[in-house]
């Protein structure tokens, strides 16, 4: 894992999962650092990360989700449990591929072999979430509810067989 030399609100941060020497997955996140005393945006700038940046992997995938105009269908719901959060009592980041994962039909015999996910509003310890998916071509989108009707995630994904 490793940062890019940013600039500004953006702080990116890569991933890297090797086997034998050969990368077998990689990502590429944007983050936001928010100050928590006063939950005011950080630059960039203003972070003392303790490591030296590094160049960013090129990935080849959409920056922004573009949802079919077709309506999605309803794929039913999920109550965060314990074991989804952290330490601030919300859905952790890398609990959500997974909650995705499940709101789609079938992965049986499947693999996913890309995604794009943006986080738009926390879900909470003891909140249900509704999940909504439509396959347009080679891709699912899925959209995720909080129980107020506010977006939570949205995702694009493509799957592969194994």
């Amino acid at each position: 894992t490793w940062v890019g030399d940013d600039r500004g609100f953006r702080f990116h941060r890569a991933f890297r999962i090797l086997r034998d020497n050969e990368t077998i997955a990689e990502a590429l996140t944007v983050w936001g650092l928010i100050r928590l005393s006063d939950h005011s945006l950080v630059r960039v700038e203003e972070f003392d990360a303790p490591f030296q940046p590094e160049p960013l992997p090129e990935i080849k995938v959409p920056v922004r989700i573009r949802f079919p105009l077709d309506p999605l269908l309803d794929r039913g719901s999920r109550t965060i449990r314990y074991s989804d959060i952290d330490y601030n009592e919300h859905m952790n980041n890398t609990r959500y591929p997974n909650m995705i994962c499940d709101f789609l039909p079938d992965m049986k015999g499947k693999y996913v072999s890309s995604m794009n996910l943006s986080y738009v509003n926390e879900a909470h310890l003891g909140e249900k979430i509704r999940g909504f998916a439509r396959q347009d071509g080679d891709a699912w989108y899925v959209r995720t509810l909080r129980e107020n009707g506010d977006t939570n995630a949205e995702a694009r994904v493509t799957l592969a067989d194994l």
